[in-house]
């Protein structure tokens, strides 16, 4: 079983801002836009792995292709994701909460920044 370590200061040098913002739903999901799922091919049924860099109120989304130990979770037909309990109380998230979304093309992941309130 590997496992996948993001650092933070690798990780901020490449990444891309899409100036896109997501909001925490009532559900606890969050719905990644149509054309990020696109260009990081990313579909209905697929498991994602959901970790969390707790120093900067970051959520990693990333594809799973090999086994992880990380929160695993399907993406639904509207390209909704459940955030994980675990990681929603250590980040103390609530329904409304919104994240700037960032993408990494190399790997590829999303980087969801919380928004301070």
């Amino acid at each position: 079983m590997k496992c996948e370590t993001i650092t933070l200061s690798n990780k901020r040098d490449q990444l891309t801002n899409t100036g896109i913002i997501c909001k925490l739903s009532k559900k606890m999901t969050i719905t990644i836009p149509k054309k990020i799922r696109k260009r990081l091919s990313l579909m209905a049924g697929d498991e994602v792995a959901i970790s969390m860099i707790a120093k900067s109120n970051e959520l990693i989304i990333r594809k799973i292709i090999e086994d992880t130990l990380d929160n695993k979770m399907i993406i639904n037909e509207k390209g909704a994701i459940r955030i994980p309990i675990e990681l929603r109380r250590f980040l103390s998230l609530e329904n409304g909460d919104l994240f700037l979304l960032n993408l990494k093309d190399h790997g590829p992941f999303i980087s969801l920044k919380k928004l301070s309130k």
